[in-house]
């Protein structure tokens, strides 16, 4: 970052800056240089995988659910549940309440992709429901 780079603003005007993201002198229109944007790119990337294993598992089982989606949804929903339980497990020293949300909205995707994949055995296994004998 400590080294300039030149930068052309669109208003014809060129600079030089040390920094990401810098005002144009004339005009003050801000300017990125790529560093600054592929910075902003690698954020937006993280953020997306950070919310996905915060509360992709729920979604996934609740769209399986809705939609009547075969088992493989609620297998792949466990298994991104048992990742971000993993991955949390680690972030818990740092991030505790962070984790303790990820804890209980995975688990309770777990809960229900597993009632899903019950609920496919007894539609596959034709099994049904008995009325309770008197």
């Amino acid at each position: 970052m400590s080294e300039l780079k030149n930068i052309s603003c669109k208003c014809g005007r060129n600079y030089v800056t040390k920094h990401f993201a810098s005002k144009c002198p004339a005009c003050g229109k801000t300017n990125w240089t790529a560093e600054g944007g592929l910075a902003i790119i690698i954020f937006i990337v993280a953020l997306a995988i950070f919310i996905g294993l915060l509360i992709g598992s729920v979604f996934w089982s609740f769209t399986a659910r809705r939609k009547k989606l075969n088992q493989w949804h609620s297998i792949g929903s466990i298994a991104l549940s048992v990742l971000a339980f993993y991955i949390f497990i680690d972030m818990y020293n740092e991030y505790p309440n962070v984790s303790i949300i990820a804890f209980i909205l995975n688990g309770g995707g777990i809960i229900l992709a597993a009632s899903n994949l019950s609920e496919l055995y007894k539609k596959k296994k034709n099994i049904k429901e008995h009325p309770p004998s008197p």
